[in-house]
């Protein structure tokens, strides 16, 4: 090989490693754009939905926490636009004191006419596990027939007899239209309860039993 062909050679080589350098850093430089630009939109996304589900709140600025990562869902024929757990002394909180009366409430706006609209809650365990709910048919409080505009707050009042520990909480508004059952709107997972307890008994509830020992 002459003195001419080695060079030709060392030419070409050189570019051609040149070439493939600069080509895998053009790749490596997009490659880093592009996963900041989709992290800052992840961000973006995460503060709106969390700025989203913070507007659920019925009360701003009482300190209740909604769930970041609430699903909802439903054809929005009925949407719920703000919901609270209340303790006994009508205090806007995720933790309640095991034993004392609390209220659960929820607002719905309607888009459309609802002849008999349902509003329900439930409340499930740590493990997923749903330990009890109720909504407006079974209490036997038939909602009115509703019109496009028409806002409620419907409020569920009880005692409270969980075990100590964590739970979720569900709301839904739901109902019949043409005897086909449908989900005008879901939040699965809305927001935390915590129940602070001196006194667990077995299971998911305390049956509050009263001891007397004869001897």
């Amino acid at each position: 090989m002459t003195e001419v062909q080695n060079f030709m050679l060392v030419v070409c080589f050189g570019c051609t490693i040149g070439f493939l350098i600069g080509t895998f850093s053009i790749m490596v430089s997009d490659g880093i754009h592009y996963l900041k630009k989709r992290m800052r939109m992840k961000k973006e996304q995460k503060e709106q939905k969390e700025q989203e589900v913070a507007g659920l709140a019925l009360e701003a600025g009482c300190g209740f926490r909604m769930n970041p990562n609430v699903l909802e869902y439903g054809e929005k024929r009925a949407e719920i636009t703000g919901i609270a757990i209340y303790d006994e002394k009508g205090l806007c909180t995720n933790t309640l004191e095991k034993g004392t009366r609390f209220r659960i409430a929820m607002k719905v706006k309607f888009h459309e006419e609802i002849q008999e609209p349902i509003c329900a809650y439930t409340i499930k365990d740590a493990r997923g596990t749903e330990i009890t709910g109720t909504n407006t048919m079974y209490e036997q409080s038939d909602i009115k027939p509703k019109k496009p505009g028409d806002v409620i707050t419907v409020t569920f009042e009880q005692e409270l007899n969980l075990q100590g520990g964590e739970y979720l909480l569900s709301f839904g508004c739901t109902g019949y239209r043409d005897a086909d059952f449908h989900v005008y709107h879901r939040l699965y997972d809305a927001c935390s309860l915590t129940v602070v307890s001196t006194k667990n008994t077995v299971g998911f509830f305390d049956m509050n039993s009263k001891v007397t020992i004869e001897e």
